[in-house]
């Protein structure tokens, strides 16, 4: 009885050891430490490859899952937001690099400095080479407004109705 009460431990705590590959996160809120705001827009790095798997940068199914609002960045993004690919480096190594990928790629957990370093960042327009099979991929949603700013908000327009109320 022991042995096999030892058998189903043994077995629970591996398959909990399961979650740790590297797309346990996908589909998770992306924590706010890995999103930039700019522009007004939220921008995240979400994968060390292309959105659309061109068989190059790695195994069929290591994709990139959209979700929450994310949608992958167009060049008319990229311009309300950076002036160059230099820009979009620094936004996402400003304090450490703030790599996302594990929570849209599945597959990988990692994003590659060096790419985008090297201008190789996916429908960017700065990009002075067209390095599709190694691009980094950066997503972005509208940003959500600040609680402080929903705050002052509601406290104007209870101001105002109040004032209305006792005139």
């Amino acid at each position: 009885m022991a042995v096999r009460l030892t058998f189903a431990v043994l077995l629970l705590l591996t398959l909990g050891a399961g979650s740790a590959f590297a797309d346990h996160n996908v589909g998770s809120p992306v924590p706010g430490g890995l999103i930039v705001v700019r522009g007004g827009l939220e921008w995240a790095w979400a994968h060390p490859c292309p959105p659309v798997d061109n068989g190059v940068c790695g195994i069929a199914g290591d994709g990139l899952v959209l979700h929450s609002g994310w949608a992958v960045a167009l060049a008319a993004d990229f311009a309300a937001s950076f002036a160059s690919n230099a820009e979009i480096y620094d936004a996402f190594h400003d304090g450490g690099q703030k790599c996302a990928a594990s929570y849209f790629a599945v597959g990988y957990d990692h994003c590659d400095s060096s790419d985008m370093l090297d201008s190789r960042i996916e429908n960017s327009p700065y990009n002075v080479a067209d390095f599709k099979e190694f691009n980094e991929t950066l997503v972005v949603r509208k940003a959500v407004p600040e609680p402080a700013t929903i705050v002052l908000l509601g406290t104007g327009l209870a101001a105002l109705y109040f004032r209305r109320r006792v005139n």
